[in-house]
């Protein structure tokens, strides 16, 4: 499904005259039994659909009536990584973990792709972070004016100019993304990544983070799953030698090699935090996210004065 995706969605589809072709099968008594109960002229397949079929019918007719809508398309940044991200204005209520199905009916008129919110509720827009790696997201970046190839070559030659243009992280205090966090609160990932690469887009505002994390109240951790070249593994160890921050990353903490011990991270969740409650949010894949929530059922102490860990997707 993820990489032939035009081919799964116009499969897919194909329920629509499977669903069409029984609903007629059995009708005009082409074989009749010898024996009660007898065919009837009528074919009786669709009774067994009709009400989910209206269910499905409905929702769709409401999709498309919502679909006819206006956007507008505010501003496009491009980020590391190959990841582009669109923002939007404004003109429908939205909650924190939603997702949009977005159409560029210039590409497809048929295929609606479902992307995660990446702006706040607070915000005026609403935004997606999209990394192209297909042929829709790589048709779209190009509809959009984005010129990866190009946009690595100017980074290789000037690094310091392009990331300042390129990289789209406004770290002063009035970015509505930064303001979610300039009350006092406390962020314990892990975010998790499977290369160095995939992790870039998102250092730069990770980095913006714990600059205005003055107090230290912002605890980050993150995981690299891949496995390392030797030469990433040399180049770690050289540089790591006697640096405040990360090698990798840039951040104040250290980053985590393999996949993470969720046992050892709640144990000392509840031992570090008791008598409280603590909000587990995440956003990834479902195995993932399921392992997560029997963590938090596992971890969670029953009694008034224990720990409790509540999961939220």
């Amino acid at each position: 499904r993820r990489s032939h995706f035009n081919r799964f969605w116009y499969l897919h589809h194909l329920f629509i005259p499977f669903f069409g072709a029984w609903s007629f099968h059995g009708a005009f008594c082409m074989i009749k039994p010898d024996r009660p109960p007898f065919c009837s002229d009528i074919a009786v397949f669709w009774k067994y659909w009709i009400a989910s079929g209206v269910i499905y019918v409905s929702e769709r007719i409401l999709r498309e009536i919502r679909a006819q809508q206006k956007t507008y398309i505010s501003k496009v940044v491009m980020h590391p990584s190959r990841v582009v991200e669109i923002q939007i204005k404004k003109n429908i209520t939205t909650k924190a973990g939603q997702y949009i199905f977005l159409c560029c009916p210039e590409i497809s008129y048929w295929q609606w792709h479902p992307f995660t919110l990446t702006s706040a509720p607070e915000e005026g827009y609403i935004s997606v972070h999209i990394r192209v790696v297909g042929d829709f997201t790589e048709a779209l970046a190009k509809k959009l004016g984005c010129n990866f190839d190009e946009e690595a070559e100017l980074r290789k030659k000037n690094r310091d100019r392009i990331k300042s243009q390129y990289d789209g992280i406004d770290i002063s205090s009035d970015n509505p993304k930064l303001l979610k966090v300039l009350p006092r609160v406390m962020i314990d990932g892990p975010f998790g990544s499977a290369s160095e690469d995939s992790f870039e887009w998102f250092q730069s505002l990770l980095l913006a983070l714990e600059e205005q994390d003055i107090e230290q109240f912002i605890e980050i951790h993150t995981y690299l799953t891949g496995r390392l070249r030797h030469s990433e593994v040399g180049n770690i160890l050289v540089n790591d030698d006697g640096n405040v921050k990360d090698t990798i990353t840039g951040l104040r903490a250290p980053t985590h090699f393999g996949r993470p011990n969720w046992d050892k991270i709640f144990s000392n969740m509840r031992d570090q935090y008791p008598a409280t409650d603590v909000g587990v949010f995440f956003c990834g894949p479902v195995p993932l996210g399921k392992a997560l929530h029997e963590k938090c059922n596992l971890w969670s102490q029953g009694f008034e004065d224990g720990t409790r860990f509540f999961y939220g997707k």
